[in-house]
């Protein structure tokens, strides 16, 4: 009888090792494939960004703005416009700030506002969250330091490369005027707005609720406990010819969409500047109450 025996070969510690070796070789370099493929991706995005940002004509801002008194004892809007010598690295800002009627400080808080804005600047343009946090934080202070018992609205603009961000709180109002046409871009936080959203919503009459003597009481301010600031979900495209307006509700309730529309037509930001101003004391509303504005106007690069 043969018997025939099989031995098996149990692996050498060289072969262990070479297969270690060449296991840890095939990492490696997978390793560096996937770091190269992600630095290739993100220096094509860059490439991409870049080539977009150099070919991109970006439109030339014209600004200018009014700020008047009306039948109030004291001017409680405060503006800021930031300054525009370098605005195609830093963008743009201008913001519109009215301190509340009835209450007290209206002019310290206002003014209170639109100087932190103005410490922000230059905004981080994509950090809309960010940016709304810490306009919050300036809304903190005023509650804190008033005990609620002062207020101001805010309405703010940031507008870099052709493209622009909305910051609102408040009653205050931010237009985009394109072709004749204007767009109200954010919504006013009060009372009435929340009836007339409300009724719409239910496909009932909204002509009952400009009656509603609460129809003008703020839903949120600067200096609420807890403020929400409204801010655009993602940046809007502007074109030439657009005109942005930022103003106090002294204007809106003096013109409407279409009455500040033929105002912005083939003419200097100064000129739609000035003529609204006159428009709204051509009124001559025994009430007026004080009304500020931002104008810009884009328009093609000056070569």
């Amino acid at each position: 009888m043969i018997v025939t025996q099989m031995m098996l070969r149990m692996p050498e510690l060289s072969d262990v090792s070479g297969d270690i070796i060449a296991g840890t070789a095939a990492g490696a370099i997978l390793f560096l494939v996937s770091i190269f493929l992600f630095g290739l991706v993100i220096y094509l995005a860059n490439t991409k960004y870049r080539k977009i940002d150099i070919n991109m004509d970006i439109l030339t801002p014209e600004v200018a703005y009014f700020h008047e008194k009306g039948k109030r004892e004291a001017q409680e809007d405060s503006v800021y416009i930031s300054e525009l010598v370098d605005y195609k690295k830093t963008g743009i800002v201008a913001c519109v700030s009215d301190g509340m009627g009835g209450l007290a400080y209206g002019d310290e808080v206002s003014q209170y506002v639109v100087e932190n804005i103005s410490n922000l600047f230059p905004l981080s343009f994509f950090a809309t969250e960010e940016n709304a946090r810490n306009i919050r934080r300036i809304s903190d202070y005023i509650a804190d330091h008033y005990k609620q018992q002062a207020g101001a609205t805010l309405a703010m603009v940031n507008i870099l490369n052709n493209y622009l961000n909305f910051y609102s709180v408040g009653d205050s109002v931010i237009m985009l005027v394109r072709k004749g046409e204007t767009t109200v871009l954010n919504q006013k936080q009060n009372y009435g707005s929340l009836l007339i959203h409300s009724l719409v919503k239910k496909g009932q009459s909204t002509s009952a609720v400009y009656g509603n003597p609460k129809f003008r009481a703020l839903t949120d301010f600067m200096g609420n406990v807890v403020v929400r600031v409204l801010y655009s979900v993602k940046p809007i495209r502007v074109y030439d010819g657009d005109t942005i307006i930022v103003c106090s509700d002294g204007v809106t309730d003096a013109l409407s969409g279409r009455n500040i529309a033929q105002h912005c037509s083939h003419v200097s930001a100064a000129n739609t500047a000035s003529n609204i101003k006159m428009a709204v004391k051509g009124r001559k509303n025994p009430r007026q109450d004080n009304f500020t504005a931002v104008v810009i106007k884009l328009g093609k690069p000056v070569i």
